[in-house]
């Protein structure tokens, strides 16, 4: 039971989040990580947006989403990757809301929903 009722406060969450984006006319993920090729330089930028992410900022709870969810520079973590998405989602970044909405409908990461 718990859950169902889990997935159901996502999904609230994700279309409160995907109409918030709508009206702002504006969805925008980004991974900080996209234009690096260093292992140096992936792992201090990591390390940053940890310690960013410590501090409860949002735009780096869901970079650390997106690179955990997607792999990379790290191995694919899926329950850490939800954890810094649900995180960013219940400060109110959209993007975020958008993609455990995503996560939760194709089954990606978890069950199918």
């Amino acid at each position: 039971m718990k859950s169902i009722l889990h997935h159901e406060v996502c999904a609230n969450r994700f279309v409160v989040g995907l109409v918030a984006a709508i009206a702002i006319n504006s969805i925008v993920v980004s991974s900080s990580l996209a234009a690096t090729n260093s292992p140096a330089t992936d792992g201090a930028r990591i390390a940053e947006l940890e310690k960013r992410a410590l501090e409860n900022d949002a735009g780096a709870l869901t970079n650390l989403g997106d690179i955990y969810s997607r792999g990379g520079p790290v191995p694919i973590d899926g329950p850490k990757a939800i954890d810094y998405y649900t995180r960013a989602a219940e400060l109110g970044n959209t993007g975020a809301l958008v993609r455990l909405g995503e996560i939760y409908r194709d089954g990606v990461l978890v069950a199918a929903d």
